[in-house]
């Protein structure tokens, strides 16, 4: 509200980086309170202010919420489609608690988003089989 009475206009890079100082601060229930109030405003979300959330969640080791985020996100018209950032954002949370199932269902699911695993999400994937002991899946 402040920006604006400042006479400042709003985007959806301005909401993004409000939410980001939120995420950054640890503050996900500010994050996802701007993030509400960006969408009482008009404001379209995007790939990169779902990142930024999903950042949030997962730094907090809240999978669960994180893929809530990514099923929202699908629930558009039309989808937001996760890119490799977006999921290596959830990758990282999944090696950081060890959720092995939700990392295994982003891996199911990228082909239907059209995403390819890099370098990154390979290393996480790995990371997560070992924690798993998963010997065959490490050689596929």
């Amino acid at each position: 509200q402040r920006l604006q009475d400042e006479g400042l206009a709003l985007s959806v890079h301005a909401w993004a980086n409000l939410i980001n100082a939120h995420v950054n601060s640890g503050d996900m229930e500010g994050a996802s309170r701007t993030f509400a109030d960006m969408r009482s405003a008009g404001f379209k979300s995007n790939v990169v202010v779902y990142t930024t959330l999903l950042k949030g969640h997962s730094r907090l080791g809240d999978i669960v919420s994180a893929c809530a985020l990514l099923e929202e996100m699908a629930s558009h018209d039309p989808p937001i489609l996760p890119d490799i950032r977006c999921l290596n954002t959830v990758l990282r949370g999944c090696v950081r608690v060890g959720d092995v199932a939700a990392a295994r269902s982003i891996f199911k699911r990228m082909d239907s988003w059209k995403v390819l695993p890099d370098g990154v999400a390979t290393r996480f994937f790995g990371a997560l089989f070992c924690q798993d002991l998963d010997l065959s899946s490490l050689k596929a």
